[in-house]
């Protein structure tokens, strides 16, 4: 049986926690609208839009999307505006270049300083930075495989686009903590000219990581 000074204590701890919480979130979503990371985003932006015009035709218009998941919830200290801890995602819809309808960015808070921004595959993919990194490198070698007469992927270089398809088996918090899933995407690599998709099935085991498999989509069978 809980004595009643240990249940009093045990209250005014998850309330406080979750008036910890609400006030980092106020935070964040003030941070967000501020000035600073504002600027901070259009340079960000401008420089996307000049890395598409070495690839592309212009005109490009690139308009930020409501789109935003938080991997690491944001931190702050008292005395500073940007947090100090954390990474969220922010998607952009981009028109006038072939083959990439979605720019995604990983923001990565600092300790010192302002978040910095680290580029990730286009589309709707559900993978991380890490992820992704290796599904390329197994697709690369793949795409030497499927690359049309006359195209040298390794000459050419690749490009990618990412759909998210569906979940084979909906996420689900482990009671150890960290987060278990399957779905399926379809990743379509650009050999030279010629779009080749491949279907990936994911599976997502926390801590041990996401295990994926790779089949040309039309081998699929659903």
């Amino acid at each position: 049986m809980f004595r009643l000074p240990l249940l009093i204590a045990l209250l005014l701890g998850w309330t406080a926690g979750l008036a910890a919480d609400d006030r980092a979130e106020e935070r964040f979503s003030a941070y967000l609208q501020g000035a600073a990371y504002r600027a901070l985003l259009a340079e960000r932006i401008e420089a996307l839009r000049q890395g598409l015009l070495r690839r592309c035709a212009g005109p490009i218009e690139i308009a930020q999307t409501d789109h935003r998941e938080v991997p690491a919830d944001p931190s702050f200290v008292d005395g500073r505006e940007a947090p100090v801890s954390g990474q969220w995602t922010l998607r952009f819809a981009v028109s006038g270049c072939r083959h990439m309808t979605l720019i995604n960015l990983l923001a990565v808070a600092q300790p010192e300083g302002p978040p910095s921004f680290i580029g990730t595959l286009p589309g709707t993919t559900r993978t991380d930075p890490n992820v992704q990194r290796t599904v390329i490198n197994s697709l690369a070698a793949r795409a030497t495989v499927e690359a049309p007469d006359g195209c040298n992927p390794l000459d050419s270089g690749l490009a990618f686009d990412t759909a998210f398809d569906r979940y084979v088996a909906e996420p689900r918090t482990l009671p150890q903590g960290g987060v278990q899933a399957m779905w399926l995407e379809t990743w379509t690599v650009i050999l030279c000219t010629d779009p080749v998709p491949f279907r990936i099935l994911f599976m997502r085991n926390d801590p041990m990581g996401t295990d994926f498999r790779i089949e040309k989509a039309e081998a699929v069978k659903e």
